[in-house]
C-alpha cells in the first residue's frame, strides 16, 4: 500500500549541480535544475514529486547559480531546504559525503537534471533490509553502449558497475544507471567513511563513490524502474521530452509477453548454454519497433533445465545478457524476463529436488504473467502474448489477454493470428491499435 502524503522520516538529496557545472545552451545562464519544463520548472517537477509522497527535508548541493535557486525556493513554505553550497568544484558526492555523518535517517539521491515520477515507495521498503547499503534504481536503455551499464547477478545484488566505453566483448543484461539512490541511514557512517578514503579532490557518485562502496562489501540491489526517469540534461532530450512524455504516464504501459524459444531464438531442444542460442535476425528491429511504440516488452519462459540439472540460474541469466547485448546493437531492449524453473518430471541426473514441483508459473498456468504484471502495472485489455505453443497460447486465455501464434517455417494455410516471424506478428499489434 502507498503511503503518499504520509510523512517520511527519510530525507532527499537533490545533487543541482557543483561548482564549475557546465551550463546549457536552452537558457543562457540558468542552472540546469531551473530549466523551464512545461509551466514549471525541472526542479520544482523534482519537488513535487517528493511532497506528493511525503518527503519533508530536501537537501540542495549547489555550485554554479547557487544565488538563483535559492532565491527561486525563498516562494515555496511547503518544505524545509538545506542548501549546501561548493566554493570549488568537489564532484557529484564530494560535499554530500561530508554531510553524511550528521544523518540519522535514509538519504534518497537524485540528479538534479532529471525528471522523475515513478513508485518510490517500493525502494523505500526494501532499504529498511538491515544487510542493504544502497539501493540503485536501473532502466534499460535505447542507447546502452552510451550509458554507464549496472551489473547484477540473477537476484539484482550489483556487482560493479561497468562505465561507458564498454568493451567490445561486454555481455551484461542491459541495466542503466537511472540517476537515483537510496542510502540505508544504518550504512551512512561506514558509506562516509570509505567515500573520505577515497583520496580525489572532486568524487564522483557513480564513478568513485558507487564502485568504491562495492570493492568494501556494502551491498547494493538494483531496483527496475517502472515509471518515468529521464535524463534531461541536454538541449535535445529536453525538448523531446516535451515533446510527448509529459502527455502521459508511464505507469500502466500495455505489455507484449514474449515466449523465447521458438519465437525468440531457434528451438533446439533445451538449451544451456550460448553455443546453441541462436537468436532469429527479425529481432532486433522488431523489438524496437515495440519499444518504440510505448509498450513493454516481457519475456516468460519455462526453463525446466534448471530442475533438471542442466542449467542454472546463473547460465539461464547469461543467456539473457547475451540477448540483451545483441538488441542494443538495434537500439531495442527487453524490460524484464520472468522465468519458470521447475518441472514435475523426475529421474534426471543432477535433478534440483525442491525444483521438482506442480507450480504456479509453468505455462500454461497464469504465474510468470501475474508476477510480471504485479512488478510492471497495466491494463489486461491491452497486453498481447506471442508464442509457438499451445502452452503459451492457453496462458494468455487462461490471463484473458489476446494471443498471436508464431509459425515459422510454415507460409500457407495461416489462421488472420498466426504470423511465420516475429516481425509479422509485431506489424499485426501495431496495425490493430490504429
Amino acid at each position: 500500500m502507498s503511503n503518499i502524503n504520509s510523512k517520511r522520516s527519510a530525507e532527499v538529496a537533490i545533487i543541482a549541480g557543483g561548482a564549475g557545472t557546465r551550463v546549457t545552451k536552452i537558457a543562457s545562464g540558468l542552472p540546469k535544475c531551473l530549466l523551464p519544463l512545461g509551466n514549471s520548472t525541472i526542479l520544482d517537477k523534482q519537488l513535487d514529486f517528493f511532497k506528493r509522497y511525503g518527503f519533508q527535508v530536501i537537501h540542495l548541493f549547489l555550485g554554479y547559480g547557487a544565488e538563483s535557486v535559492i532565491r527561486h525556493l525563498e516562494l515555496r513554505k511547503d518544505l524545509l531546504f538545506v542548501f549546501h553550497v561548493e566554493d570549488e568544484p568537489r564532484g557529484s558526492a564530494g560535499e554530500l559525503i561530508a554531510t553524511l555523518s550528521g544523518l540519522k535517517n535514509d538519504l534518497v539521491v537524485v540528479h538534479g537534471d532529471l525528471f522523475i515520477d515513478f513508485p518510490i515507495d517500493d525502494m523505500l521498503i526494501k532499504i529498511q533490509d538491515p544487510d542493504i547499503g544502497f539501493i540503485q534504481l536501473v532502466h534499460p536503455s535505447n542507447h546502452m553502449n552510451d550509458s554507464d551499464v549496472v551489473i547484477v547477478d540473477q537476484k539484482n545484488y550489483i556487482r560493479r558497475i561497468q562505465i561507458k566505453p564498454h568493451p567490445r566483448d561486454l555481455c551484461v543484461r542491459n541495466l542503466c544507471n537511472a540517476g537515483v539512490f537510496i542510502f540505508s541511514k544504518i550504512w551512512l557512517d561506514r558509506i562516509m567513511e570509505l567515500g573520505q578514503k577515497i583520496g580525489t579532490q572532486k568524487i564522483d557518485l557513480d564513478r568513485d563513490l558507487i564502485p568504491r562502496l562495492l570493492q568494501a562489501g556494502v551491498t547494493g540491489l538494483a531496483h527496475q524502474n517502472v515509471g518515468r526517469v529521464r535524463d534531461l540534461g541536454t538541449p535535445e532530450r529536453l525538448k523531446e521530452f516535451e515533446i510527448a512524455a509529459l502527455k502521459d504516464s508511464d505507469y500502466r504501459k500495455p505489455i507484449i509477453f514474449l515466449d523465447r524459444d521458438g519465437v525468440i531464438n531457434e528451438e533446439k531442444g533445451w538449451i544451456k548454454d550460448l553455443a546453441n542460442f541462436h537468436i532469429f535476425e527479425d529481432v532486433g528491429e522488431s523489438i524496437q519497433l515495440l519499444n518504440q511504440s510505448g509498450y513493454r516488452v516481457i519475456i516468460v519462459t519455462n526453463q525446466p533445465v534448471i530442475a533438471r540439472g542442466e542449467a542454472t540460474f546463473d547460465d539461464i541469466h547469461n543467456l539473457h545478457a547475451s540477448l540483451d547485448m545483441y538488441l542494443a546493437r538495434s537500439g531495442a531492449y527487453v524490460d524484464s524476463y520472468f522465468v519458470c524453473p521447475h518441472h514435475t518430471d523426475a529421474g534426471f541426473e543432477g535433478e534440483i529436488p525442491e525444483l521438482k514441483l506442480d507450480c504456479s508459473c509453468r505455462k500454461p498456468k497464469t504465474g510468470l504473467l501475474s508476477e510480471a504484471m504485479l512488478n510492471f502495472p497495466t491494463n489486461l485489455d491491452s497486453c498481447w502474448m506471442i508464442g509457438d505453443t499451445w502452452r503459451d497460447r492457453m496462458a494468455a486465455e487462461n490471463m484473458g489477454i489476446r494471443y498471436i501464434n508464431i509459425n515459422r517455417g510454415e507460409v500457407d494455410g495461416l489462421s488472420p493470428t498466426e504470423f511465420i516471424d516475429l516481425r509479422g506478428a509485431v506489424k499485426h499489434i501495431l496495425g490493430s491499435r490504429t
